[in-house]
């Protein structure tokens, strides 16, 4: 055992022998270890596939799962349980990355109506039983089973906690919907807000360092017809949002008179320890279990959109217009970087400005982004020159993000080269 392994087993064996207030047992000393090594690898429950397995969600932390009512919330959870489980994937695009035991906790649901969904969502994966008993259910309806009473854990949080704790380890607890489980100020009041969410992360260690999900609604500007939900349409408290670490949403646009009624896009909304993943596109399927949309089904979506709103259809129109327009605009400028090595800027500028048929400002601001891309570098000092980097594939350009306050948002810098940089580029 490492000096910071017996660190963290001699810092946890203290807390369980202690009965001292539990702030005190987290006081820590850093240790000399803490500078000189690095901590243990962050553990994850679900990983990208389609991003060569980049983390996606953390095990042992508390998120969100956002959605209006009906959007497939409850059933997204069950086939998240199902994978977690069985250590197959989820959604046809997030693997598994530490299977294990489940606890669903639902409060709008009777037992029958829990069996119908495992059964479905089991049924339309064809995938390999769990293992007798990796998954716990705890159907709540018509019980009261807030977590926090006046400030303080209630007795079902005082029960739940000891219940994971005798029949861990889990890897995954569920609490859909949060209404039914935070209170009643959590939704309108902040203070209350942050102490459901103390209550869910109370669960984690008992839990043997599960993920503990919750299930919210979304208020009311975001439900309806394509409404798009992010971390701001959570319903009542920002407090609740705030304070988890994670937050993925369910957004549902139906589309009238076509073969795929509604497509749904589930996106990672807020993110403290990893990139977010690209929006993923859904559809219902059989008994409302949630599959990945095809390319079949995309153009039928697409094909019924435009019927249905000329406007739209020539919007994208002149936004596809616009990106493939820039697109050339870059492609222009490998190639004369490729053809004129150590080129300089105004020698870059005037050719581009021919070559591609664009104003000095546009020449100007597809050099910086392919500069920020990646797919060209320029060299410091007077004389600027500018050279292909080598080893990068030489793909259309992608506007780079950057990290905001540990989430990664879609600002990006501005580099020095161009002062009308910023606002130029594609959204």
């Amino acid at each position: 055992m490492s000096t910071a392994e017996e660190f963290y087993a001699n810092a946890n064996a203290a807390n369980d022998q202690t009965e001292a207030a539990p702030w005190e047992t987290r006081v820590t000393v850093v240790p000399n270890e803490w500078y000189e090594q690095p901590a243990p690898p962050r553990r994850w429950l679900l990983r990208d596939s389609r991003r060569d397995g980049e983390g996606v969600l953390p095990l042992g932390k508390v998120g969100l799962l956002l959605a209006e009512g009906g959007a497939g919330k409850t059933m997204a959870v069950v086939q998240l349980s199902l994978a977690v489980a069985t250590g197959k994937q989820w959604l046809g695009a997030f693997d598994v990355a530490e299977s294990g035991k489940v606890l669903l906790i639902l409060g709008e649901e009777d037992a029958e109506e829990v069996h119908r969904r495992i059964h479905r969502a089991a049924r339309r994966e064809q995938a390999i039983l769990p293992p007798e008993g990796s998954i716990v259910t705890l159907p709540l309806t018509g019980i009261a089973c807030s977590m926090i009473e006046d400030g303080e854990d209630s007795a079902f949080l005082r029960w739940l906690r000891k219940y994971v704790e005798e029949t861990g380890p889990y890897s995954l607890v569920v609490a859909d919907p949060v209404s039914r489980f935070c209170g009643p100020d959590a939704e309108r009041d902040n203070a209350a807000g942050t102490r459901f969410c103390q209550g869910l992360e109370s669960l984690v260690e008992p839990s043997g360092g599960a993920t503990i999900l919750g299930c919210h609604h979304v208020n009311k500007t975001s439900r309806g017809t394509g409404a798009t939900v992010d971390a701001s349409s959570s319903r009542g408290s920002s407090a609740i949002t705030d304070g988890v670490r994670w937050v993925s949403a369910i957004s549902v646009e139906h589309i009238p008179e076509a073969v795929i009624e509604s497509v749904l896009t589930f996106t990672i909304a807020k993110t403290n320890y990893a990139k977010k993943a690209p929006p993923l596109e859904l559809r219902y399927t059989d008994g409302g279990v949630l599959v990945p949309l095809e390319d079949g089904d995309r153009e039928l979506a697409e094909q019924a959109r435009d019927e249905a709103d000329p406007r739209a259809r020539r919007e994208r129109k002149r936004e596809t217009a616009k990106s493939n327009r820039l697109a050339e605009i870059d492609n222009v400028v490998v190639a004369l970087v490729t053809a004129h090595p150590g080129i300089g800027t105004t020698d870059l500028r005037t050719n581009l400005k021919a070559k591609a048929g664009c104003s000095t400002d546009h020449a100007d601001t597809a050099v910086a982004r392919m500069i920020l891309a990646g797919r060209v570098r320029r060299t410091e000092g007077k004389k600027k020159e500018h050279f292909i980097v080598e080893g990068v594939e030489q793909a259309p350009s992608v506007r780079p993000t950057s990290h905001a306050n540990g989430s990664y948002g879609t600002g990006f810098m501005v580099d020095e080269y161009d002062e009308h940089f910023e606002g130029m580029c594609p959204p």
